[in-house]
């Protein structure tokens, strides 16, 4: 069974209810502000599995030159009807393809939960490749150290694949393919519609 392409199978049948659910935190904006403070003026970005590219408009005001691939065809409908001059693509995170060292940044919120962890070095691998050099990555991760199955919130008989990642195991990972983290932080769940894990964000650099 693919694990992933079964989360995405879910993502499609809640897409509608997560859209409409969806409002912005303030940390998270603040932490994303952080992330683009680091990137040059005007930078390209890549959100991978953006779904219904629930900061598009933030990215926006900052200039940013935005690219959103996700697996989920039901998210990127949503996604194109609200910001139809986005760039959004249906593309595998396990198979990227765009050029070397294209990319200032990757903003990767809530998806490399949904690879096993037998697949997220490769992963990592395709992202520092597609990375400009001092090329930066904004990570929102479940914290933690198992791989689970738990009810998505929003249809709560579906069983949700999670890769839960601790800061120690995306450092090792990262260390793995010469980045470093340079900020982390943690924030507990705030709503009934998140998973109830601490939500870990890290910043790291090529």
């Amino acid at each position: 069974m693919d694990k992933s392409r079964e989360a995405v199978k879910i993502y499609d049948l809640i897409a509608k209810d997560y859209a409409d659910s969806f409002t912005k935190n303030k940390v998270e904006s603040e932490i994303i502000d952080k992330f683009l403070d680091e990137l040059p003026i005007n930078p390209r970005v890549l959100d991978v599995g953006c779904g219904n590219s629930d900061y598009f408009e933030h990215f926006s005001k900052r200039n940013v030159d935005y690219t959103g691939i996700d697996l989920s065809s039901e998210m990127l409908k949503i996604a194109r009807k609200n910001f139809p001059n986005g760039n959004f693509i249906n593309m595998d995170m396990r198979s990227i393809l765009f050029n070397t060292n294209f990319f200032a940044g990757i903003f990767c919120f809530y998806s490399l939960i949904h690879i096993p962890k037998k697949e997220v070095i490769s992963v990592l691998e395709s992202f520092s490749r597609i990375l400009k050099p001092n090329g930066k990555i904004l990570f929102a991760l479940q914290e933690g150290n198992n791989e689970v199955f738990v009810p998505e919130p929003f249809l709560p008989e579906k069983q949700l694949f999670i890769n839960l990642i601790s800061e120690e195991e995306i450092r090792k990972l990262l260390e793995k393919i010469g980045m470093k983290i340079i900020y982390s932080k943690r924030i507990k769940p705030t709503s009934k519609y998140q998973l109830n894990y601490n939500k870990l964000f890290v910043i790291a650099s090529k």
